[in-house]
């Protein structure tokens, strides 16, 4: 009733959102009236928010950059476990579990906030997961190996991605510590100083990821035995030579602190500093069916292949999660022992290589239908061509169809395909004047 002299007020949602309202009250007599006034400041219930609850594990912090508060004056954090903040005053702090949280599995984290209005709280979980190992030892044939480095990677629904690199000691042995519950694939490397006929090799016995055991990661893993591949044949010393690099990837495509490593060179080198480091790269006959030879991209990105005789070779590069694509072949001779300028670079989920003299990437070709199920065909044209062959590939390189074919100026290509397994698969046609790509996918 605003005609008493000690009325109630109550504020209104324009009066909140402007934090203040002015009341006056005015007196009225015979001969006069009168007027006064004062400023209600509004001040809003405290809100505080801890955040949802969250995973850590046994040697992380956890930054609680969720939480928010406001409307308060002053806010303080409480552990319900034995851990600390690095400070429990502000609304953002570092919680480090301590003994007791990482035994118990969780500890509950409350937020208070505090105003004039009164107290509020919120609380939330950390639940802490265990780290798991993986040990075992690195073979070759009936003896331990050394000199080798044994990648760890993470396969999850979406990715695989390299967490931890290991070196084996002299007993040939390795383990990998703290290790989040998973699937992983190990991949042991040998040094190319030192091991002239080891190659690559992924658990187990294993050349490519695709084809790798996955180890399901949810206890402690021992006696993991990795037995080396080795060269499918051994190359007499020519003149001649491969030479490449590869463009660093963005951030998101590999883990620095594993490839950005030095693994057996010296430790004082810069790696991945013009280039991506690391990268197995491996030689083989033109028929892509036998290993020639191995080697790793240095710390500015570049790799070799030296002192080869004359031949054809195909190369490609492996890192488990990229599906690697062929190169063209490389022929070396007398006219042109040196193939150099090779450039390496991952496009989405390819591992591929673009040679000086290939033509751009946008002369992949068309194929129709894509997916298909017997035929495919594919608009070509090649002026100057009598004859062109057709190469195609799955996905771990492996040829599985050969064909040649007399054409004209202008030709639709049509390809039988009944006889491959579902899946993708990579092509190439090589004419007298270029070589084309193409993709497809077989259902």
């Amino acid at each position: 009733n605003r005609f008493m002299l000690k009325p109630t007020y109550s504020p209104g949602i324009q009066d909140y959102e402007n934090g203040y309202c002015v009341l006056s009250m005015r007196v009225v007599t015979a001969s006069n009236s009168y007027i006064d006034s004062f400023r209600l400041k509004l001040l809003k219930d405290p809100i505080v928010y801890a955040g949802n609850d969250t995973v850590a594990y046994p040697n992380e912090s956890v930054h609680l950059a969720s939480a928010t508060a406001e409307f308060v004056d002053n806010v303080k954090w409480i552990s319900l476990g034995d851990g600390e903040f690095d400070d429990e005053f502000s609304v953002n702090p570092i919680y480090s579990p301590g003994t007791n949280d990482k035994e118990n599995g969780k500890v509950l984290l409350e937020l208070q906030g505090e105003s004039f209005c009164g107290i509020v709280s919120d609380s939330m979980y950390i639940f802490i997961e265990p780290y798991f190992s993986i040990e075992g030892k690195v073979w070759s044939e009936q003896a331990v190996s050394n000199n080798i480095a044994v990648v760890a990677f993470n396969k999850d629904d979406e990715s695989t991605r390299s967490v931890q690199v290991q070196m084996v000691d002299n007993a040939g042995s390795f383990k990998f510590e703290n290790l989040k519950e998973g699937d992983y694939y190990l991949y042991s490397l040998p040094d190319t100083t030192y091991n002239e006929n080891e190659v690559p090799s992924y658990y187990a016995n294993k050349g490519y990821w695709q084809s790798a055991h996955i180890i399901e990661l949810d206890k402690d893993v021992f006696g993991v035995d990795i037995h080396m591949n080795t060269k499918d044949f051994q190359l007499a010393n020519g003149e001649a030579s491969i030479q490449g690099h590869m463009e660093l990837p963005p951030s998101s495509k590999f883990n620095s602190e594993v490839y950005c490593s030095p693994w057996f060179e010296d430790n004082a080198k810069d790696f991945c500093v013009d280039g991506m480091s690391n990268i197995s790269i491996l030689l083989f006959n033109r028929g892509i069916d036998k290993l020639l030879d191995y080697t790793l991209t240095d710390n500015n990105g570049n790799f070799f292949f030296n002192d080869l005789p004359y031949g054809a070779y195909v190369i490609k590069a492996e890192k488990a999660g990229f599906v690697s694509i062929p190169s063209n072949i490389i022929t070396l001779n007398t006219e042109h022992k040196t193939e150099s300028g090779i450039i390496l670079k991952i496009t989405k989920e390819e591992l591929g290589f673009k040679l000086q003299n290939e033509y751009p990437a946008d002369n992949t070709l068309v194929v129709y239908p894509n997916p298909a199920n017997e035929i495919i065909n594919i608009p070509y044209r090649d002026i100057g061509s009598q004859s062109i062959e057709v190469f195609i590939y799955d996905v771990l390189g492996k040829k599985v169809l050969e064909l040649k074919s007399d054409i004209e100026k202008d030709v639709n290509l049509k390809i039988d395909i009944s006889n491959l397994k579902n899946g993708l698969y990579f092509g190439r046609i090589k004419g007298q004047f270029k070589t084309n790509s193409f993709t497809f996918l077989k259902n």
